[in-house]
């Protein structure tokens, strides 16, 4: 399922890659501010393409919160409910930009950026969009990957109640899976951060300041986004590289703690009948 949502998440990233790489082809031409309905077309398109992978990367910290906590409710782990997630993920992403477009000179050409995309001088739009795209699936996808962490915690401390002999095998396997949650969750808070920060402060001040704002903040806050867009790929198939690679050990070692468990199980209860039985003579 995994492989299934990196997949969603890497259309979107070459969906937006492409829309950046026309983008830069139209700016060389004379006749790139000309077309006004393709340029509200193409500043549509760049949010329906950054909402979705911002909502992709949402879903799938919510796909691991089903695998790791929720794995009872096997109808969570189905191919329909990813395909679902991933269908409600475009939804969701064409969606948001509908509201843009009834807002006056939101989308459309930003003569010091030489970009069709939404202008930073319309606040009210600038700020549902901003909320939309980067403050939700930011702070979905903390409040799961901090619950996956919460319950990582609390799960070796009950195995640690049961049996002390597990103490050292369960705290490196809780360490590295620890450690795999806080590096994704850094590098979406890090990638979501950079690709927005610069905007909104550009946002902010041409709403708060008579100072124009200086024109190479425009280009700053476009070429940051796709540079935090680029890091965020790149960091996103290290990290599910190492994922696969080392799937087969994790595999191989949750099997060993289940054997183990269920040995520790049975010697307990045989303990318990002996002693029972003892008590009886």
């Amino acid at each position: 399922m995994s492989n299934l949502l990196a997949c969603n998440t890497s259309v979107a990233i070459i969906f937006y890659l492409i829309l950046v790489i026309s983008a830069s082809i139209y700016g060389f031409r004379q006749d790139w501010a000309w077309n006004s309905l393709l340029c509200i077309l193409r500043a549509y398109s760049f949010i329906v393409a950054l909402g979705a992978i911002c909502y992709s990367f949402s879903i799938q910290s919510l796909s691991r919160l089903f695998f790791v906590i929720h794995y009872k409710l096997k109808y969570l782990l189905t191919w329909r409910a990813h395909s679902i997630m991933i269908i409600s993920n475009w939804l969701i992403s064409l969606l948001i930009p509908i509201v843009p477009l009834f807002i006056d000179e939101s989308l459309g050409l930003e003569k010091e950026s030489r970009s069709c995309i939404l202008k930073t001088n319309a606040f009210t739009a600038a700020i549902f969009c901003m909320i939309m795209i980067i403050g939700i699936p930011l702070n979905v996808s903390t409040m799961i990957y901090c619950s996956i962490l919460y319950h990582a915690r609390q799960s070796i401390h009950r195995v640690l109640r049961f049996d002390q002999n597990m103490n050292k095998y369960k705290t490196i396997h809780n360490a590295k899976r620890e450690v795999k949650i806080v590096q994704i969750l850094l590098v979406q808070t890090a990638g979501t951060s950079c690709g927005g920060i610069i905007f909104l402060i550009n946002v902010f001040w041409q709403a708060l300041s008579e100072i124009p704002l200086p024109k190479y903040m425009f280009l700053l806050g476009v070429n940051l986004t796709t540079i935090s867009v680029s890091f965020m790929s790149i960091a996103h198939f290290m990290l599910n590289t190492q994922t696969i690679f080392e799937s087969s050990e994790d595999a191989y070692d949750s099997r060993l703690l289940d054997e183990y468990q269920r040995f520790q199980m049975k010697r307990c209860i045989a303990d318990f009948v002996i002693f029972d039985e003892e008590i009886l003579l």
